[in-house]
């Protein structure tokens, strides 16, 4: 089953929807909120969230005073607008997304890794959004989405998501982009539905098993915390396992991917069996090298320079069988090059969607 949650959903075919008496409303609140909240700044740290919803349970609205309602936040440096909040229903679970840019602009899906979730991606689309409509999906056991009571974590159940959301959004000439294991789903759904997607950006995710990107998630599932004291715990985790990420870089991960249950206990917003799971099979993964040859997109193969998880020899194999392939490795970079080099990767991913080599 597939049910819209949002009236706000992006359609590149550019058709007029008529506006609802809610939406002028929800609109004109938030004009008033963001004036309010600029004549008086101090307003926004004592007022809570605002949660607006309508009659029909179809739609719903939320703003948070101290982000939304003040025209959003700075991250690395760069002012980023507040995205819109939004939620579907695929294949029985309740799957939460992040939607900033026009509707009408060529859509952008960003997959985030292991562990992670879409805030992960708010400075890229900071960057990107002028351009392209981006839509940060939180996959299934992920950040807001629901988790699998049945344990159906499989590329093939992320395949099903991914097709359910490109469709009940009636999205076109996607730009599919994704890391560690959202790459591999990027992967896996573009060699599965080659005419969805028409440019691919894949970063720093293995097609398939090898020693070292074992030891390098063993490490990983050893030193993240399954229950921290403090987010100050978290973000020393997220540091030792990514030492070019920047301490407020870290922070804003931590902050989205953990809830506080109490003043002392922090709990990862994923749900934690797929870790154990993953542990017992000692890190090993569907093995995606023989669909890499039957992909027809523009491809782009990014590895962060010092990742344990994505070898340069994988990474190059990768581009010899992609028939449209390019390989960019980042500097002063690990398994996160997105976050942890923003500079040159935003580069390399803008030169290769405006077609520069």
């Amino acid at each position: 089953m597939m049910r819209a949650k949002t009236n706000s959903s992006p359609s590149s075919a550019g058709e007029a929807e008529e506006t609802s008496p809610l939406t002028l409303f929800q609109e004109s609140l938030r004009y008033w909120l963001s004036s309010t909240c600029h004549k008086f700044p101090g307003l926004r740290q004592e007022l809570p969230a605002l949660v607006v919803f309508s009659e029909n349970s179809e739609t719903s609205a939320r703003w948070d005073f101290s982000t939304a309602a003040c025209g959003g936040f700075t991250l690395g440096g760069m002012k980023a607008r507040t995205p819109k909040d939004c939620y579907l229903e695929i294949n029985g679970l309740q799957l939460h997304y992040l939607q900033w840019g026009d509707g009408s602009c060529q859509p952008m899906v960003l997959l985030h890794g292991f562990m992670a979730h879409a805030h992960v991606w708010d400075e890229f689309a900071a960057r990107f959004s002028d351009r392209y409509c981006i839509l940060a999906l939180d996959q299934r056991g992920h950040g807001e989405s629901q988790w699998s009571k049945e344990l159906a974590y499989t590329i093939d159940d992320h395949f099903a998501d991914i097709a359910g959301f490109i469709k009940i959004l009636r999205l076109q000439r996607v730009i599919l982009v994704g890391h560690s294991m959202g790459g591999r789903n990027a992967l896996f759904f573009t060699a599965c539905a080659p005419d969805k997607v028409e440019k691919l950006i894949v970063v720093d995710a293995r097609p398939g098993t090898s020693a070292e990107a074992s030891q390098a998630l063993r490490e990983l599932l050893s030193r993240f915390p399954l229950e921290a004291r403090s987010l100050d715990e978290v973000v020393e985790a997220i540091l030792g396992l990514h030492p070019y990420l920047e301490k407020d870089r870290a922070f804003h991960i931590a902050r989205h991917g953990f809830s506080q249950v109490n003043d002392t206990t922090f709990l990862p917003r994923y749900d934690v069996r797929m870790a154990h799971l993953s542990d017992r099979s000692a890190g090993s993964i569907e093995n995606l090298w023989a669909y890499l040859p039957t992909m027809t997109c523009p491809t782009l193969i990014i590895r962060g320079k010092e990742s344990p998880f994505l070898s340069r020899q994988d990474a190059e194999e990768m581009c010899k069988l992609i028939p449209q392939a390019e390989y960019r490795e980042i500097p002063d970079s690990t398994h996160m090059p997105i976050q942890e080099n923003p500079v040159d990767a935003f580069k390399v991913i803008a030169d290769f969607l405006e077609g520069r080599r």
